[in-house]
């Protein structure tokens, strides 16, 4: 809460930014390279600043909320060598595009209400948060790949394909593996499907999985156990919900790992 203070430069010896450091202020621009060592940004570190543009480190950890509520912020360099990054890190800012190339961890929220419309995962990524893509105008997480025809390189969209052990695209619908089964973690907001079935094997939907899709009907598995907070939040053509399983599943105001194990 530094109303006067707009412009840091940090000195390159300085390797971790804490908690809160510089929450509220008006800061508006880092002196060049100020992040460029700094390893560990803290929780809410610049939350509600004005900044533009940062730098930050290979392989740096990005804590909860660090650039909350930043709407100016449009350009993050090096996010894609980021290794962690955490709940609500960027949710609310400007950034348009995403490559998580070195990600092992993202957290929930994480780039909600943002102006991405495309995401690039890697293998290393083995957990992720509730829909960390809410509100985002992604019309599927199927990839394009490159494939010959006749001897020359075309590229077609994949849309089912393992990231790795843990996450997975299903029909361009992000999935995760948890103990008991599956999760779905994200349905694709500006996929302008009217229907969509839940994959057989899903025990859990996420927290704002479906939110603002413009879904009319949904049928939900009867492998089913969990809803997730606000699921279908903003769905406002939807009518119809089938659900095939013959016990309801829990709806979820905060989540809890025993809804899982509920019915064993």
């Amino acid at each position: 809460y530094c109303p006067a203070l707009t412009t840091l430069v940090l000195p390159s010896t300085v390797k971790e930014i804490g908690e809160y450091a510089f929450y509220g202020s008006v800061l508006a621009s880092l002196g060049d390279d100020s992040l460029g060592n700094v390893t560990t940004i803290g929780k809410d570190a610049f939350t509600y600043t004005k900044l533009q543009s940062v730098k930050i480190a290979p392989n740096a950890t990005i804590g909860d909320y660090a650039f909350y509520g930043c709407e100016d912020l449009a350009t993050v360099e090096n996010l894609d060598k980021a290794v962690k990054i955490g709940a609500y890190a960027f949710y609310k800012t400007a950034i348009s595009s995403l490559d998580l190339a070195n990600a092992t961890y993202v957290g929930q929220y994480a780039f909600g209400y943002t102006n991405i419309t495309s995401v690039s995962f890697n293998e290393k990524l083995t957990e992720i948060g509730d829909n960390p893509f809410v509100g985002c105008a992604i019309e599927t997480y199927g990839k394009e790949v490159k494939k010959q025809f006749n001897g020359e390189d075309r590229y077609e969209m994949e849309y089912t394909y393992d990231i790795n052990d843990t996450l997975k695209v299903i029909d361009g619908v992000l999935y995760q593996k948890i103990a008991t089964g599956l999760e779905l973690v994200s349905y694709p907001r500006a996929n302008k499907a009217t229907g969509y079935t839940v994959l057989e094997g899903t025990k859990r939907i996420s927290a704002s999985a479906f939110a603002g899709a413009p879904l009319q009907n949904v049928i939900l598995a009867s492998t089913l156990q969990s809803i997730g907070d606000k699921a279908f939040y903003q769905c406002e053509s939807l009518n119809t919900v089938v659900f095939l399983s013959y016990k309801a599943p829990i709806l979820e105001e905060e989540y809890d790992a025993s809804h899982l194990t509920f019915y064993n």
